[in-house]
């Protein structure tokens, strides 16, 4: 019959000078999860960064145009048809930002 095999406590740890006790434990393997939480993060980043580029600034006037389209006979509509800039700024700021989350995800993904 074989001995348990004994378990390592704080004492049994070796230190270093002044310090808390230092495992010597090997690292935890990468969770089995981690690959498809990667992937997952890398597809949402894409997908921010293709719905960003609808609203690219160089895309400005389909962009106005559709927004015209859709809010004519609105006071929104009359809005936009007589100050393109006010709606240009927010949608200029939408887009950076979309495409900053985007790029930030697919970053975060490659180095995970």
């Amino acid at each position: 019959m074989t001995s348990p095999s004994p378990t390592l406590t704080a004492r049994d740890m070796p230190r270093r000078a002044g310090s808390s006790p230092v495992s010597t434990l090997a690292p935890r393997a990468a969770c089995p999860a981690t690959a498809s939480t990667t992937r997952r993060a890398r597809r949402r980043g894409l997908a921010w960064v293709a719905g960003s580029f609808l609203l690219c600034p160089c895309h400005l006037p389909l962009t106005l145009a559709v927004l015209a389209s859709v809010l004519g006979g609105t006071a929104l509509g009359a809005a936009l048809h007589h100050a393109p800039l006010l709606a240009a700024a927010p949608i200029t700021a939408v887009w950076a930002a979309g495409t900053w989350r985007g790029v930030r995800l697919v970053r975060a993904s490659v180095h995970a």
